[in-house]
């Protein structure tokens, strides 16, 4: 580089706290928070032991009774078990209860629990959580901290509010929620890229009522510009499962699951349209091999033959479904060597690939 050059860059940084890319602290992905689910870690990631990214915006949508909540504060528990510092819980259904979170094993002296009401008021409150964050990070550069907000499908604007109060009356928004959903969700984008601290909202997603057919993508509350704002926008949608006889109990429950399908709406991380099936368990959660037998099957590492499955890794003999979700053994035989196939799958192409494919067809 020139000196003339040199000195004009110099300028140009200190004016614009800019850096190339080679410097640049905000060009990759710091760490990870692990959902607890190893085949939608996958999907985010394209890595079973990544999951949220830190210092992103993610929007999790999903049917009402999905199990959104379960899932955040499954992802809040793994995250203070890895060293974060404090939780910010924005709560505005009221969902934020003692014994949730207590019934996860987590430190709630760690989780600060935040009531909102309007999307104007949340915007403020996280853009001010950022400030303190990126200050307190000034002199504790190894500090986490992680935002949930729980969820935005419940928030309201404060016109909405307001008229409610002082004209007694609901007067229709004429779309300004979905303006004011979209100014939350763009305006943490670059603080939350500071902070290092990553903001995830949950949020209701529906079929769209003027549609002749139902959709692959939902439409998000708060409008479907929404779900293409955030870094990773996930969906979750369910079957409900019906109890057997033996597992009904006094109170004659008839359901104690759901299959759930989750879909990377978009993705900045790796390939987006990927989509995960699992099982949920109202009482045992989620089973963390769950929604990696099909792609395993797929790369090579499982065979399937009817109700049965064959890993020649592990032994020759044939097992059923329910010995692949709990024999950690079997997958720890080639789950390296699954990890790796997942990544170069799910990873966008990179010049050497062009390359590659290139010169391929040039051979041909």
């Amino acid at each position: 580089m020139s000196s003339d050059l040199n000195k004009m860059m110099n300028t140009i940084r200190k004016r614009t706290g800019s850096s190339t890319f080679t410097d640049s602290v905000y060009g990759e992905i710091s760490s990870y928070i692990n959902t607890g689910c190893m085949a939608l870690n996958r999907i985010i990631s394209g890595d079973i032991n990544g999951g949220i990214p830190q210092g992103r915006n993610v929007l999790f949508g999903g049917e009402s009774g999905v199990g959104k909540s379960l899932i955040a504060a499954q992802i809040i528990k793994n995250a203070l078990d890895s060293g974060f510092k404090h939780i910010f819980y924005l709560d505005s259904e009221g969902g934020g209860l003692k014994d949730f979170f207590t019934n996860l094993g987590c430190d709630l002296d760690r989780i600060e629990h935040i009531l909102v009401n309007t999307v104007e008021e949340t915007t403020a409150t996280v853009n001010k959580l950022y400030d303190s964050i990126i200050e307190h990070k000034k002199e504790n550069p190894e500090d986490q901290f992680l935002i949930v907000l729980d969820s935005l499908g419940n928030l309201v604007t404060e016109k909405f509010y307001t008229d409610a109060i002082e004209k007694d009356k609901q007067v229709t928004d004429m779309g300004l929620r979905v303006r004011a959903c979209n100014g939350l969700m763009q305006s943490t984008t670059i603080p939350a890229l500071k902070a290092d601290t990553t903001f995830i909202a949950i949020n209701h997603v529906y079929d769209d009522p003027g549609s002749m057919f139902t959709q692959k993508i939902k439409s998000q509350s708060g409008g479907k510009k929404l779900a293409y704002v955030a870094t990773v926008t996930i969906q979750c949608t369910k079957a409900l499962l019906k109890a057997e006889k033996k597992d009904k109990g006094p109170d004659g429950g008839h359901y104690n699951g759901a299959d759930l399908k989750f879909f990377t709406v978009k993705n900045r991380l790796v390939k987006p349209f990927v989509e995960a099936e699992m099982h949920i368990d109202f009482s045992k959660g989620i089973d963390k091999w769950d929604g990696l037998i099909e792609p395993a099957v797929n790369y090579g590492f499982i065979k399937q033959a009817g109700a049965w499955y064959e890993v020649p890794s592990y032994s020759d003999k044939k097992v059923q479904r329910s010995e692949l979700l709990k024999n950690d053994d079997i997958w720890n035989t080639f789950l390296d060597e699954f990890n790796e196939a997942s990544k170069k799958e799910l990873a966008y192409s990179s010049v050497n690939t062009i390359d590659e494919l290139n010169n391929l067809e040039t051979e041909v």
